[in-house]
């Protein structure tokens, strides 16, 4: 044999002979040793919400009411809100899933499949109440046809490993203002018999107003008109101004911004002789929450 091609093969002998010994030719990974680490990554689920879905949950909440025994108005609690979700982990570990109401990292509420609805009671206290959402759907001062809820809540997912995904979710719940709303929820008495009134002054008290049932009312939200003997409508001043008339609330602390029920106001005339004595005057009074837009009550007294 030629002596190049003798250590040729040789060559190539040793060769295959090292390549088999250490693996160099396998396809195999060897696998690491106790206590190395590996390439293995576990990851987090991933978590879908929708507001679409959610906006149809919304629209059909049910509110938990109660009716106050002093006031015979009903007190909202919280709402019921349908909720949609779905989560996966691509790593195909089990997850345990579900509703944190008040955003502290816990859940509240589990939630027993990776994708579908879930009942989810949210109490008033984790609601923000807002007035001013008119018929376009925004904020607005004018054309306000619901009242309105916001709250946030989140969904929480944690595979079997501790890789936990949360995903935050606003939630809005619009109620509309009832025609009836202002027979039903709020009452007042018209009381036209105040001593030594009405005459020839420019001062007098006309009538007083008490409200017996209803809901507080913030008093920047109040407005007072009057229509004396069938006349055009007043709006009154609250406690001073440059108008015809003026109210002053009575029963209430001199700090509470909100007339409650038993307390009330007395309007008066104002730098104007409305009514001069030399007959009984007719008081037609109406009182409008302007952040609802809502009238909540006519009445009428006599003032003599």
């Amino acid at each position: 044999m030629n002596p190049t091609r003798t250590i040729n093969v040789i060559t190539l002998a040793c060769l295959l002979f090292l390549t088999g010994c250490f693996g160099v030719t396998d396809d195999t990974i060897t696998p690491e040793a106790d206590g190395q680490a590996t390439n293995l990554t576990n990851h987090s689920p991933i978590i879908e919400l929708s507001e679409l879905l959610n906006t149809v949950g919304m629209m059909n909440a049910a509110t938990d009411n109660s009716t106050n025994a002093t006031t015979g108005v009903e007190t909202l609690h919280g709402f019921d809100v349908e909720l949609y979700h779905s989560a996966v982990d691509i790593d195909g570990d089990m997850m345990t899933l579900g509703w944190d109401i008040n955003l502290d990292g816990t859940i509240d509420i589990t939630a027993t499949s990776p994708a579908g609805f879930t009942n989810v009671y949210i109490p008033i206290s984790q609601w923000n109440s807002f007035v001013g959402i008119d018929s376009t759907g925004y904020l607005s001062d004018t054309g306000i046809t619901e009242h309105s809820y916001y709250s946030q809540v989140a969904f929480i997912a944690i595979d079997t490993h501790g890789a936990g995904h949360a995903s935050i979710l606003e939630v809005i719940v619009e109620r509309e203002y009832e025609n009836n709303t202002a027979s039903t929820e709020f009452a007042f008495t018209a009381d036209g018999a105040i001593e030594g009134q009405p005459s020839t002054a420019t001062d007098d008290s006309l009538v007083r107003m008490t409200m017996n049932q209803g809901q507080a009312i913030n008093w920047a939200a109040v407005s007072v008109s009057v229509s004396i003997n069938d006349g055009a409508p007043i709006t009154c001043d609250k406690d001073s101004g440059d108008r015809e008339c003026v109210y002053v609330d009575f029963g209430s602390d001199t700090s509470d911004q909100e007339w409650g029920v038993g307390e009330g106001i007395t309007i008066s005339e104002q730098n104007t002789q409305l009514c001069d004595g030399s007959e009984p005057c007719k008081v037609d009074i109406t009182i409008t929450d302007t952040q609802a837009g809502k009238t909540i009550d006519t009445s009428s007294a006599i003032s003599s």
